[in-house]
C-alpha cells in the first residue's frame, strides 16, 4: 500500500512538473 501510494505521488509530480515545463516554455 505505502509503495503504490508512493509511486501514485511521485507520478503525479512527474505529470505536474511535465505541465509546468510546458507552460513555462
Amino acid at each position: 500500500m505505502v509503495g503504490l501510494a508512493a509511486e501514485s505521488a511521485e507520478h503525479k509530480t512527474i505529470m505536474i512538473d511535465a505541465t509546468y515545463l510546458k507552460a513555462h516554455r
